[in-house]
């Protein structure tokens, strides 16, 4: 009799082939050497999904599970309900439920529960739950709910750094807690996101305003911490209005040894100001990556702050091993009345930077201040307020002090980001990139992208093809991509006159010539150039019109 293929399989290869299986008796049926191969290995049973709305089958099926792993430690995944009639009516069979997960707990790795409702049951079950211990739990994850979960008053402080000492991942997303009432120690890993629901749909979100407050015990009680990311929806859509001083939190505060990711979003910090201080950075050696996001992470938070720039860059200083940086919606304007008096900041390991819906003051004056040799990707995405900005800022204008000389960048990208329907950037800006690319200094770059709605105008486009045709600029570009309006500026746009005899090219016309003119057999080393144009889906707007 001829041995099923299945049971000689080695028993690595067959958990790879049903690790993602969510209910191995099912594929198993099949045949019954799938079957009798699936009941052999123990491990196969160690990850437990349940739902709430199939309450009836997920006790039997959580047991079965529970017993084919024997003491192996569990993975358990479970979904709430989101109708209230359908939680109300299985009130009696989810309190089974939350019992057999009782009894199992002390098993459990991992442990993850989203798209609940924080109604009292499921209160009652988080409360209960972090009560129990938990010698192995390893990562605990809630998500999802959209609302306050409001502890009893009676609770005491929650010592999760004894019932739980193995905890190394603790996540918190969309869910608002008291995070005050939680101890926390030994993590690794901690994600916390506070929805803006909790804030609209109660008098006072429980946390807001000194919601930073409230993270920095658990990031102090935390010595092995190496990736934090802290999030406030509040603070990302305006809050900052709102907040006073007081509300914020140093960013050294967050600034621990041992963190290899820091991303704070919306989250309410200040820069220190004064000389002293800014004499010595934080000591951030193990950080690789940098994330902020919003005015309130911004220095200054719109108040003219003098040194506002090098308090950030005190911070990169800290960072000498900082590779990705990435730094989103800083649009308070700021003005440094000597940018060559800023001080070089070397990041030998930086390989992406990137600027989203970022003011072109705050873009020039950080890029302009990074020694980083092996820099890979820049990414511009700039917001220009106002045409003062625009004629003031000369974003893309290679100076003594901004040379824009980045010899490694293999990508690089540059987008204006539309603001106003009424209100576009003058072209100004659009035909610095000549002078960008020429006196630039790109000699690895290898994508080049540039769109922008009512800013590359044809003018701008027909000085940048020029450019490029010189074979000496970025002389190893393989891909470029523009994206140009097919209607061009806002309202009260007036382009530059086109120069006297100047015939505008059609894209196909524009790719031909730049394509011939940097193709020449005396230089076979030039790579072949793919040239993508694209449409500006923008221009579909009925408001974006001239009037």
């Amino acid at each position: 009799m001829v041995r099923p293929p299945i049971l000689s399989l080695p028993e690595e290869l067959v958990l790879e082939v049903m690790k993602d299986v969510d209910r191995p008796l099912k594929l198993s049926a099949v045949c019954s050497s799938w079957r009798r191969s699936a009941l052999r290995y123990p491990p196969l049973w160690t990850t437990i999904r349940v739902h709430d709305l199939n309450v009836f089958t997920a006790v039997p099926h959580a047991q079965t599970f529970a017993a084919r792993a024997m003491s192996l430690p569990l993975k358990v995944h479970r979904t709430g309900i989101d109708n209230d009639a359908d939680r109300i009516a299985l009130d009696i069979p989810l309190r089974v439920l939350d019992g057999l997960l009782f009894a199992l707990f002390k098993r459990f790795i991992a442990f993850e529960y989203t798209s609940f409702v924080p109604d009292g049951r499921f209160t009652r079950f988080v409360v209960a739950l972090f009560s129990y211990p938990a010698p192995i739990l390893r990562s605990f994850h809630l998500h999802d709910a959209r609302k306050e979960i409001v502890l009893p008053k009676i609770v005491p402080m929650l010592d999760l750094g004894t019932n739980w000492p193995m905890l190394r991942d603790f996540r918190l997303t969309g869910v608002c807690m008291p995070l005050h009432r939680l101890h926390l120690a030994n993590l690794e890993s901690l994600y916390i996101w506070i929805p803006d629901e909790c804030h609209e749909q109660t008098s006072h979100c429980q946390l807001h305003p000194d919601f930073a407050h409230h993270v920095i015990p658990i990031v102090r009680a935390s010595p092995k911490l190496r990736e934090l990311t802290v999030a406030y929806e509040i603070g990302m859509e305006g809050g900052s209005d709102a907040l006073r001083p007081a509300d914020c939190v140093r960013i050294d505060e967050f600034c621990k040894a041992t963190l290899r990711q820091l991303h704070l979003y919306g989250t309410p910090v200040i820069y220190p100001t004064s000389s002293n201080t800014l004499r010595s950075p934080p000591q951030l050696r193990n950080l690789t990556s940098l994330s902020l996001l919003g005015d309130i992470t911004c220095p200054g938070h719109g108040r003219p702050v003098l040194s506002a720039v090098a308090s950030f860059l005190w911070v990169l200083t800290g960072a000498p091993n900082l590779e990705d940086l990435d730094i989103n919606e800083w649009t308070e304007p700021i003005y440094v009345e000597d940018p060559a008096a800023l001080p070089k900041v070397h990041l030998g390991r930086l390989t992406s930077v990137l600027f989203r819906d970022c003011t072109p003051e705050w873009c020039q004056y950080i890029v302009a201040c990074l020694v980083a040799p092996v820099l890979r990707s820049l990414i511009l995405e700039v917001l220009y307020h106002n045409a003062f900005n625009d004629r003031r800022c000369a974003l893309f204008t290679p100076t003594d002090w901004k040379p824009w000389a980045f010899p490694s960048v293999q990508s690089l990208q540059i987008e204006v980001i539309v603001i106003a329907l009424d209100f576009n950037p003058g072209p100004a800006s659009s035909f610095e990139l000549e002078q960008l690319l020429r006196g630039g200094v790109w000699s690895n770059l290898e994508e080049l992208t540039i769109r922008g709605h009512g800013w590359l105008c044809e003018n701008a486009l027909e000085v940048v093809i020029d450019a490029l045709c010189d074979r000496n600029v970025a002389p190893r570009l393989r891909v470029l991509r523009i994206k140009r309006c097919s209607f061009i500026g806002g309202n009260g746009y007036n382009p530059p006159p086109p120069k006297p005899g100047r015939v505008y090219r059609s894209d196909v016309d524009a790719a031909m010539r730049l394509l011939a003119m940097r193709r020449d057999s005396s230089t076979p080393n030039i790579p072949r150039l793919s040239i993508e144009f694209g449409r500006c889906q923008h221009c579909d707007w009925p408001e974006s019109a001239p009037s």
